[in-house]
């Protein structure tokens, strides 16, 4: 309960006087002590940072794949709790499983579910440090995962299958399945045929859990293959292109090459750390500008980012050069202005 709550004055209850009969009250419990709760399982949820807002109408389903999968998971969310089959998301990297999963994840914990996240190889390494004679045992780690009310298991088969990790992955899976609690997994590795290409066998869900537990989640679950392009990749590509684009336009500001007089003997060599230190005090796009500048420079395009950071530190300095030597009254080149 909210002790500011205006309505319970933090108490959880709101009393109400009925108008008839003798003297008398009844009270129910205040909205603030549900928003509470939510708040809790919330910050109780292990939510990754990154997927903090992670929700339904910030997941872009371009593919049909992946409206397809969007569906499924809000549908799920529509029919909770009368419904206990959980859902399976397979896909390669990038192609927003997470983002779905936490999505579900987070709109469950809004209608009041008790949830809980784990990726799946935290969650082993969790375990593995209870060994060491800590305060937690294996027990107690295990058992919240097994009591949760749903489950999501984020990079299920991530893990190398030992004896050991076959033998934890079985106990949570057959033990949810039992007590019939609700589980979304996610996945990089497919289920043969799934695409075109000829997927090694050690290289497929049942090659990474066993074909005892991957059938078992045929019945825990919805499976839902979600094909798409890496928007990890499609986002470092755009940021790359932005920050060609921000380079280039800075660039037009800055003295060409052409422009620049040549080294001379008034430009003293700088020392790695002296170019080093006059990189750092550059803007991120004069940086790159600079950087851009330096790499046309050399013919070849396989020179280390070391040796184009100090490339660039010394056409900077040739630049301030440049202007020092600039007769006055004589128009100057611009200085370096960020996009």
């Amino acid at each position: 309960m909210d002790k500011t709550c205006s309505k319970c004055g933090g108490t959880g209850w709101i009393v109400r006087d009925l108008l008839d009969g003798p003297a008398r009250a009844v009270a129910h419990r205040c909205p603030c002590v549900a928003r509470r709760r939510r708040s809790k399982m919330q910050s109780t949820s292990r939510i990754p940072r990154h997927f903090q807002e992670a929700t339904f109408s910030t997941f872009v389903a371009e593919e049909p794949l992946l409206a397809k999968a969007k569906g499924a998971c809000q549908k799920l969310v529509a029919a909770y709790p009368d419904t206990r089959r959980g859902l399976l998301l397979m896909g390669s990297p990038g192609v927003g499983k997470t983002h779905l999963a936490v999505a579900t994840l987070r709109e469950l914990v809004a209608k009041g579910a008790d949830a809980l996240f784990y990726d799946f190889r935290d969650l082993l390494s969790e375990i593995r440090s209870t060994y060491d004679r800590g305060p937690r045992t294996e027990r107690s780690v295990l058992e919240r995962v097994f009591t949760a009310e749903i489950l999501v298991l984020d990079e299920l088969g991530s893990e190398k299958l030992t004896d050991w990790v076959r033998e934890i992955t079985h106990r949570i899976v057959i033990r949810r399945y039992n007590d019939e609690r609700l589980t979304i997994f996610t996945t990089n590795y497919l289920d043969r045929g799934m695409v075109e290409r000829d997927l090694d066998p050690l290289e497929t869900l049942e090659g990474r859990i066993g074909v005892r537990l991957r059938s078992r989640l045929y019945e825990m679950c919805e499976t839902l293959f979600l094909g798409g392009l890496d928007y990890r990749r499609q986002d470092a590509k755009w940021r790359q292109e932005t920050q060609k684009e921000e380079a280039y336009s800075l660039s037009r500001n800055l003295p060409g090459q052409g422009d620049l007089p040549p080294s001379t003997s008034n430009q003293a060599p700088l020392s790695a750390d002296e170019a080093e230190a006059i990189f750092q005090s550059l803007s991120p796009p004069e940086q790159d500008a600079y950087v851009q500048m330096a790499r046309a420079s050399y013919h070849s395009t396989a020179i280390p980012f070391k040796g184009l950071r100090r490339k660039a530190a010394e056409l900077y300095s040739r630049y301030l050069l440049h202007e020092e030597d600039s007769p006055d009254g004589q128009a100057k080149p611009e200085p370096p202005k960020p996009a």
